[in-house]
Order: C-alpha cells, then sequence, then structure tokens
C-alpha cells in the first residue's frame, strides 16, 4: 500500500457530516476516556482516533473506550466508510487516510519522523473542508501540528486539549503555539462544544448577503485597522464571510451587526480575527509546477558572480518557512554544481509574526524549524509515489 493520497478526492457530496479527527500519544488515553464519556449516543458526528501505537502490540484501545461510551467502536483493519455516532481506532503497524468519505488503513510509514496523526488530518481536510474537526490531545512531539493547519485552511474547527490538564503537553502546546487553534479546552469539555457549534444555525447563510453587508463589513475592516494597522479590505468578500462566520458562530452571534460591538471593545476577539483572516498554510515544495519552473531559473541568478558577492533571495509571505526552506534546497543544490560560488542569503518575511516565529524557532523534531524533514514526497505532486518516474526526484538535504 502506498502513502501517497489524492487532495480533494472523492470530496462527499452527501448531507454534511462532521468527522472529528483526534490525535493523541503519551498519556493520550486518559484524555480519550474523558472525552468519550462526554460524547452524546446522538451527536451525530463520527470520530478517528490516532494513538502513536507499538506496531509489534496488540492494541486494546478499541476496547477500553468502547467501556466508556455509548457509541459503537471498532478498529479499522479494512476501508471503511464512516458513519454518523460511530468511533474508528487505528489499527497497530498502520496508518489511516480519509478518502472521500472511506478510512483507508496504511502500511505504516517508515522514516525518522512517524506523524500518523498529521496524515489523518491533512487527508480529513481535502475530504471534509469546513465539517473537519481536528483535536490534539495528550502527547509528546509535535505530531498534529502540521495537519491542524490544513483543517484551518480548509474552514474546519481545530482544538487542542488545555496543556496544565495533559499527562504530557508536548503536542498540545505545540499546536497552540502556531496560533492556529480555535479551542482550548479540557477534554471533557471539547465535545459539548463541538456539538454546539454544530447545532448552531448559520449567521451568515449562502447565497445573497442581507443588503447591509457591505456597510457592516466596511465597520469591521476600520476596527481591525484601527486596533492592528493592517488593511484587509482588498480580501476576497467571500474568504471574509467564511471567516468572520467562523468568528460568529464560536462566539454564540447570531448576526454582523451583533459581532461588531464584541469585535471594537475586544483586543482578544481582534486577534482571533486577524489570525482567522491571516491563515499560515504552507508545505514544502507545495506547488510542484511553480517550484520546477523556479529551478529553471535558478542558474541565471549565479551568472558572474563569484565568492566574493552574493545570491540574495527574499520570501515575501512565507507562512512558517516552509516555502523559504524549499527555495533554499534549490539554491543549494546549484550551488554544488559550481566551483566558486558565490554567498548565499535569504530573507523572509511574513505579515502574521506569530507564523514566522514559529516556523524559526529550531526544534529539530518539527518540520518548518531548521530544514525540511528528510523524504521525497516532499518533492512529489500530489498523487504520485515518493520516488515516481514521472514526477520530481529527492532533493539532497543539508
Amino acid at each position: 500500500m502506498n502513502q501517497t493520497v489524492s487532495p480533494g478526492a472523492d470530496r462527499h457530496a452527501a448531507a454534511p457530516l462532521t468527522v472529528v479527527g483526534i490525535g493523541a500519544s503519551s498519556g493520550g488515553l486518559k484524555a480519550l476516556q474523558l472525552f468519550f464519556e462526554s460524547v452524546p449516543a446522538d451527536s451525530g458526528m463520527a470520530y478517528v482516533v490516532i494513538m502513536h501505537l507499538d506496531p509489534e502490540r496488540e492494541s486494546r484501545i478499541a476496547e477500553i473506550l468502547q467501556d466508556r461510551t455509548l457509541v459503537p467502536v471498532t478498529q479499522v483493519t479494512r476501508p471503511t466508510a464512516v458513519e454518523a455516532d460511530h468511533v474508528y481506532v487505528i489499527p497497530p503497524g498502520h496508518d489511516l487516510a480519509m478518502l472521500g468519505n472511506t478510512l483507508r488503513v496504511l502500511e505504516r510509514s517508515e522514516g525518522p519522523r512517524h506523524a500518523p496523526v498529521d496524515l489523518l488530518f491533512r487527508t480529513l481536510a481535502d475530504a471534509y473542508g469546513t465539517d473537519a474537526v481536528g483535536v490534539v490531545l495528550s502527547g509528546t512531539g509535535t505530531d498534529g501540528t502540521p495537519g491542524l493547519r490544513f483543517i484551518k485552511e480548509a474552514g474546519g474547527i481545530t482544538v487542542a486539549q488545555r496543556p496544565e490538564e495533559a499527562e504530557y503537553d508536548g503536542m498540545p502546546a505545540s499546536a497552540i503555539a502556531t496560533g492556529q487553534v480555535d479551542l482550548v479546552l479540557p477534554s471533557a469539555e471539547i465535545p459539548a462544544e463541538l456539538l454546539r457549534l454544530r447545532r448552531m444555525p448559520s449567521p451568515l447563510p449562502a447565497g445573497t448577503p442581507p443588503p447591509d453587508t457591505e456597510a457592516l463589513l466596511a465597520q469591521v475592516f476600520s476596527a481591525l485597522r484601527r486596533r492592528t494597522g493592517h488593511d484587509f479590505s482588498l480580501y476576497k468578500r467571500a474568504t471574509v464571510l467564511r471567516r468572520l462566520e467562523r468568528r460568529l458562530r464560536f462566539n454564540g452571534v447570531a448576526s454582523l451587526k451583533d459581532y461588531l460591538p464584541l469585535l471594537r471593545e475586544s483586543e482578544t476577539e481582534t486577534r482571533a480575527l486577524v489570525r482567522d483572516l491571516l491563515i499560515s498554510v504552507s508545505g514544502f515544495f507545495r506547488d510542484p509546477d511553480a517550484f520546477a519552473a523556479l529551478a529553471g531559473v535558478v542558474p541565471a541568478l549565479f551568472e558572474g558572480k563569484g565568492p566574493g558577492e552574493a545570491v540574495r533571495v527574499w520570501v515575501a509571505g512565507c507562512a512558517t518557512g516552509e516555502e523559504a526552506y524549499s527555495i533554499a534546497v534549490l539554491l543549494d543544490e546549484h550551488v554544488a554544481t559550481l566551483e566558486h560560488p558565490p554567498q548565499v542569503q535569504i530573507f523572509a518575511t511574513d505579515i502574521d509574526e506569530k507564523g514566522y516565529a514559529w516556523g524559526a524557532e529550531p526544534q529539530p523534531d518539527r518540520p518548518g524549524a531548521g530544514r525540511p524533514p528528510d523524504g521525497a514526497a516532499h518533492r512529489t505532486p500530489p498523487g504520485l509515489p515518493a520516488g515516481s518516474p514521472d514526477g520530481p526526484q529527492r532533493p539532497r538535504q543539508r
């Protein structure tokens, strides 16, 4: 079985089903038990549980969770269509990915950083979009943090267990540090909040917006500009309205008119809305065609330059740094072919200070910090296996 999953394949077309992906590692069993004790039998949502399991040992996670909930719990061993009011648990020695409305069982990925939570979150975002939920519970490391960004970008909901409650706070703390987590709650309180959000009527219904929408948006933009200095008035209206709908839902507000006083009075809410508008989702070699074109012009940047000179590159809108590191790999590969190369300097900037600060912080086990992770998949177009003759090959990593 191959680890590659095509983005957006077979996006579900039936009545919307909210699918909650839950990632946990060390200390995660207790958090999962508290979570599922609070899940009603008729929540109308499906739940997929990913834990870091010993691949050589049989797992009893499904049995243990079944003792704590009225919702049927199943360990997935074959392709399984997800249904409302069911819990699906990862089997040992394998990974789970969502393709359309079906969970696929994949062979456990090899490599120095096994990240099964990220894999589920990424494919869940592709398949379910705004109906995807990512929850990060107790655990060490950073698995789940990059995957949450895909869910956030798709318009889904991102949640982390309150670090003070977690037995091991590494995974939830890493997710929260990105600024891309919508809710930080004790594990037992998460199900009720998800149910509230799911059942709340849309405060900004799709279709033709009310006549006063533009006037209200102008006031929203004015409040943001006054508080932050940033002008969002040229953002696509559809994007702005989607992000505003999220904020109205999280605050239990019924209309833009009712939301404005909260936005004007609360600096916390201003920051939350700005974070939603500045969703920083990136990836190594994320647009293969663009990077292939860029690789073709890299040699021209070095023409006529020697050791006493420099090639300087500015990456604007760098998000959490993956694009800047990818460009560094391209430049480094060309430098390796030169007998007397010039110095190379790369400057990366972004309006989202929290995003690039997270990317620059040196934590060697986390993608986006220090260097791209090993693996040809980072230079392979979506849908092709790593090392495919039809796609770019693995770069040298330095």
